[in-house]
């Protein structure tokens, strides 16, 4: 038997979700990013004795920027497969 092969409409279209869906996804982890440094400088400039939360809070933000990263990178993936998709006459994939 032959395996099944999806057609090639249905394939970019996915594809598009794919990388719509990760820029939603990129857009919200960015604002975390951000919505985290401004709390880590709002505790630099208190100086609290507990050194955790800071620490805590640079953990937080390090997993945000990773979560961003991959999603920028998966982002960038998707678009060179689609871009790499033979065209048609019409210009579809």
């Amino acid at each position: 038997m032959k395996p099944i092969k999806p057609e090639r409409l249905t394939l970019e279209a996915e594809i598009k979700a794919d990388i719509k869906t990760m820029s939603d996804i990129a857009n919200v982890s960015l604002a975390n990013l951000r919505q985290y440094q401004t709390m880590l400088i709002t505790l630099r400039r208190e100086r609290p004795c507990p050194r955790w939360g800071r620490s805590r809070l640079l953990f937080v933000c390090r997993e945000a920027r990773h979560a961003y990263q991959y999603a920028s990178e998966t982002i960038e993936i998707a678009r060179k497969t689609l871009d790499a998709m033979p065209r048609d006459r019409e210009g579809r994939a």
